[in-house]
């Protein structure tokens, strides 16, 4: 090596970790070289092996107490390096011995010397861009070094792993809008909102916006009753949510199938019967088949107690506010196509549930991954990567949720028929 050592290795190192001792510490994220020989006690041979990887922490000790002065003046004498000594600690990345990538397997004998990495080290590691692969960015520190994902090896899944502002989000703009330029699928399921108005490199990538609607007659009747009344203690009130539910959403499918047409316009049929048969008992005429859908849930919530005690009819108009307040805030439909009927090659589907509530989120994230992987079997839809904003909310190993058992089922069975989970 020409260039001199930046420190030697400690008194302690396995394969993949070392402690670095040097008179001066290096920038944390510093790409190390080192090169030592081993023994084989099998073989018996002395080898010679050669890895790099990457400084971590940092930090300096002083080996005598500090003395604090006030005399400005005093200036570092010529002992001063002997008093105190730089602990870095060390991430082996991967052994390079003749020029080709494996995992590490030997430890670096202590006082092993520690060297800058070069260009042609980390070349072996991070050889550049395939046919395959997709250009994500640059080494840090090597520009010059072009830093590739390959597509086939996300069929095994990613993991995106990084501090708060490290550009995990901007990674995988940028990984989604490459796998789409390769004629990929991409979906990704946006927490924040922040990926709304992505904009892709390649006028060939077509960018769509999901907004998530919880559907008024798909969605499970209690997943519906929890989020209007999500207090679990109102039994009464949940009681008489549900029966009303079932009923009106039998009703709808019913006329729906009857006439081959769409919910929407089942609902429409089936307020302008209420109204001008039975009649609604609001005043209020509405187009909206939203509107025309609340209405008639809270007629069929004041017919599940038309005569009683006064509890009852207190508890029927605590359910109806609780169903307005239910409307007016949350983004509700009828006829919301599933997020698998738009994907498609060279695609990204951004589905955007920044305005649910956690809850809604959950169950959101069980229906697209439900909905997905079933057309990924039925060889509905090319093969498409999914990916999880926040996924530790949803599959954290301490709470259960409704979407951990879906995505696990994704992982397991996913990749078999082209699906991809990104985390």
């Amino acid at each position: 090596m020409t260039s001199r050592p930046i420190g030697f290795v400690g008194e302690t190192s396995t394969p993949v970790e070392i402690t670095v001792k040097a008179t001066q510490p290096v920038p944390a994220g510093t790409y190390i070289y080192l090169k030592f020989r081993v023994r084989d006690p099998i073989s018996g041979q002395d080898l010679e092996r050669e890895v790099v990887g990457v400084i971590g922490s940092v930090s300096f000790k002083s080996y005598v107490p500090i003395v604090t002065t006030t005399r400005s003046e005093i200036s570092e004498s010529y002992i001063s390096e002997l008093k105190r000594e730089s602990y870095m600690n060390a991430v082996i990345v991967a052994d390079i011995t003749g020029n080709r990538t494996e995992p590490p397997r030997y430890p670096p004998p202590p006082e092993t010397p520690v060297y800058p990495a070069r260009v042609e080290h980390l070349k072996v590691v991070y050889p550049g861009r395939s046919e395959r692969s997709v250009k994500i960015g640059s080494l840090l520190g090597f520009e010059e070094l072009s830093i590739s994902v390959d597509v086939n090896a996300l069929a095994k899944h990613l993991l995106v792993v990084g501090t708060t502002g490290s550009g995990k989000s901007n990674f995988v703009a940028v990984l989604a809008d490459r796998v789409a330029q390769l004629g990929g699928s991409v979906v990704i399921f946006d927490v924040h909102g922040e990926y709304r108005g992505l904009q892709s490199e390649s006028h060939r990538v077509h960018v769509v916006d999901y907004e998530a609607t919880i559907n008024l007659v798909k969605t499970p009747i209690e997943m519906l009753v929890r989020f209007i009344i999500p207090e679990s203690a109102a039994t009464k009130q949940r009681r008489i949510l549900r029966n009303a539910l079932r009923k009106l959403n039998e009703e709808v499918e019913k006329v729906a199938q009857e006439y081959r047409v769409a919910y929407s316009e089942a609902v429409k049929r089936l307020y302008s019967r209420h109204r001008g048969g039975r009649g609604l008992r609001s005043s209020e005429s509405v187009e909206n088949p939203i509107d025309m859908y609340r209405e008639l849930l809270k007629e069929y919530v004041t017919r599940e107690h038309t005569v009683g005690s006064s509890s009852a009819e207190r508890s029927v108009e605590d359910v109806k506010d609780k169903i307005d307040d239910f409307f007016e805030w949350h983004n509700v439909g009828l006829d919301t196509p599933n997020v698998s009927e738009i994907v498609g090659c060279g695609k990204v589907v951004v589905v955007d549930v920044s305005a649910l509530v956690d809850a809604e989120k959950d169950y959101m994230l069980k229906v697209i991954a439900e909905d997905l992987l079933w057309s990924l079997k039925q060889r509905r839809i090319p093969p498409t990567m999914l990916v999880v904003e926040e996924a530790h909310l949803f599959i954290s190993s301490k709470t259960q949720t409704w979407s951990k058992e879906s995505l696990q089922r994704f992982i397991r069975e996913g990749r078999k028929f082209g699906g991809m989970l990104v985390i």
